[in-house]
């Protein structure tokens, strides 16, 4: 596959085999199980299921392992929405070792395993091991398989993290109701894995750029921010850069001429230091309000596009979650970022985020971008 600007799938359409290992100890509440089986489910409408695309599969486990169905089982929706509707919990203890051992034969081809395709294990418990699991995860992992743990509540995150193999594939929630946001993520990092490019972020220290887009359908503007980084976006225009510290650059209504704000655009000056998204995102949330030239009041959308070569070195998570909870549309374009994330969690939407390869890819998403903002009003958003 090319290399360049990617547009992130929200839903699995190729080929892949997905095995769930789910925790069905006497720990978990039958209300909690169930959230569990619902958590499922939402993996399933959103797949393409069938022998030549996705097959999902299903392990419990407690004391002792036990397979509910296997991946070549149910060629359907309606039958596996069906078959894990049926599941009953164990109700005994927490051997996660022992499961993952179990686990591993059933992505083999006499259970319906194929080799050719990409593998997953989706773990998730709410406990700690009472056995070991490092090497079982291990054994799975050698195999080609990639592992997703997912926590809940006393999950012990060592242990999640020597099942995953990195703590990049491991997730923590506070109770089971999380899970449900978990699904856009789950899916988000299995479907887009093999287009993803693992490039390093490119040398020395590179600020960020925040263009906010709160009004779709203005005459398009090409905006030389950084060197041949020519982006269209309509007018009037917010743009905030940011690192440890962010600052404002130009405020929606400063400027109305296309000529005066590409000048004041083009003077625009790196701040060149660590890299802090979250902070930047609180700072930028004011700058959306009636007295910094937002007009929401007036029934204008607003949208905010982050521009990223880097991982934060604080949470992003509250702050996006702010912002979209106002209104505000984010789209989050990383920049050689092999942790995809992180991205996610900022935009809160697999559809409004791209993973490009360089600076100068920024290009081939212009028209993209300036689309999928024209056309917010038109189309319901997958949620917050």
């Amino acid at each position: 596959m090319t290399l360049g600007a990617y547009w992130v799938r929200s839903r699995c359409g190729w080929e892949a085999d997905i095995y769930f290992l789910i925790d069905g100890s006497e720990s978990i509440h039958p209300v909690d199980f169930q959230k569990m089986k619902d958590f499922m489910q939402l993996i399933v409408n959103r797949s393409d299921i069938g022998s030549d695309k996705v097959q999902i599969g299903l392990l419990q486990f407690s004391s002792e392992p036990q397979e509910e169905f296997q991946l070549n089982q149910y060629g359907s929706k309606a039958d596996l929405r069906k078959a894990i509707s049926g599941i009953r919990p164990i109700k005994s203890g927490t051997m996660t070792g022992k499961a993952l051992t179990f686990a591993s034969s059933y992505f083999d081809e006499p259970k319906g395993g194929r080799s050719r395709v990409k593998q997953y294990l989706i773990v998730i418990t709410d406990g700690e091991a009472q056995d070991i699991v490092r090497e079982p995860a291990e054994t799975i992992r050698e195999k080609g398989i990639t592992i997703y743990a997912i926590g809940v509540l006393h999950a012990n995150n060592s242990q999640l993290v020597e099942i995953a193999g990195s703590q990049d594939r491991v997730f923590f929630e506070d109770n089971f109701d999380s899970l449900t946001f978990l699904e856009k993520e789950i899916l988000f990092e299995i479907c887009n894995l093999e287009d993803f490019p693992h490039f390093p972020s490119p040398q020395g220290p590179v600020c960020h750029l925040f263009p906010l887009l709160p009004v779709p359908g203005s005459p398009f503007l090409p905006l030389h921010a950084r060197g041949s980084m020519c982006i269209p976006f309509p007018l009037p225009t917010l743009f905030l850069i940011y690192c440890k510290d962010p600052q404002k650059e130009i405020y929606l209504n400063e400027f109305h001429s296309e000529t005066t704000l590409k000048e004041r655009i083009d003077s625009i000056v790196q701040l060149k230091t660590s890299t802090f998204t979250g902070k930047g995102l609180r700072f930028v949330k004011s700058f959306f309000e009636t007295p910094r030239g937002g007009r929401k009041k007036q029934g204008v959308l607003q949208s905010l596009v982050v521009i990223t070569d880097g991982q934060s070195n604080d949470v992003v998570d509250e702050a996006a979650i702010a912002l979209r909870n106002d209104g505000i549309h984010i789209f989050a374009i990383g920049i050689g970022i092999p942790n995809s994330f992180e991205l996610l969690r900022i935009a809160g939407d697999a559809r409004r985020v791209y993973v490009l390869e360089n600076f100068e890819v920024l290009k081939t998403i212009e028209r993209k971008i300036v689309t999928e903002i024209c056309e917010l009003e038109d189309r319901p958003s997958q949620g917050k």
